[in-house]
């Protein structure tokens, strides 16, 4: 049904765009971008067109093949393909990290400081029940959000004295967090939170 249906918009859209005055039936023909010279290589005959698309199609498959592998929403599409319901649980992580890059003044411990910029990646921890002799979940308990915020652009020299503190970014509040990672050379660090509060309205989410 899905298929015949894609057909049908195909259809329906070429044959909208022949009866629009300022297209018509009359095929147009594409302007050239690369003008087509051939040459031999190893005894064939190739062309700087054939050349271009083949050196495009390795980029773009390198870059497809980087995204799927290493970054967050790769890992999540892949994620729901082998596990749709394990899987679906990280979507709302690259949701919110893929949502863009916030900046500005940061608080930290009561201590004030700009940054460059910070993501923040949320996962849902819990412990699975499984019935005996399935490996799908039925329930999970104990379920709780884990907030990882990442800093950007912070001097972050001697905050590994902060063993537990309160994030103000913006308008959210992140209590009792902890640092995962501290970079002082790269001017970057990574904490962890279970709570998070919004300035706005006042509610408060708690894992």
């Amino acid at each position: 049904t899905a298929l015949i249906t894609a057909l049908g918009v195909s259809t329906f859209i070429q044959n909208l765009s022949r009866a629009l005055p300022f297209i018509g039936p009359i095929p147009k023909p594409f302007p050239t971008l690369l003008e087509s010279q051939p040459f031999e290589v190893l005894g064939i005959t190739v062309t700087t067109v054939q050349i271009f698309m083949i050196v495009l199609a390795t980029i773009l498959l390198l870059i497809l093949s980087y995204i799927v592998g290493k970054t967050k929403i790769g890992r999540a599409m892949r994620a729901v393909a082998l596990d749709r319901d394990t899987g679906l649980r990280t979507i709302a992580c690259c949701l919110d990290f893929l949502g863009g890059v916030s900046q500005g003044e940061i608080t930290l411990g009561g201590k004030q400081c700009q940054a460059a910029g910070w993501t923040v990646a949320m996962t849902q921890e819990g412990e699975e029940l499984r019935a005996v002799g399935e490996d799908v979940p039925f329930a999970v308990t104990g379920q709780r959000t884990r907030y990882q915020v990442t800093l950007e652009g912070v001097d972050v020299t001697g905050w590994e004295n902060l063993a537990s503190f309160t994030a103000v970014l913006g308008s959210e509040t992140y209590t009792g967090c902890r640092w995962k990672e501290l970079s002082p050379g790269e001017n970057r660090g990574v904490f962890v939170s279970y709570r998070r509060e919004t300035a706005e309205d006042g509610s408060g989410q708690e894992g």
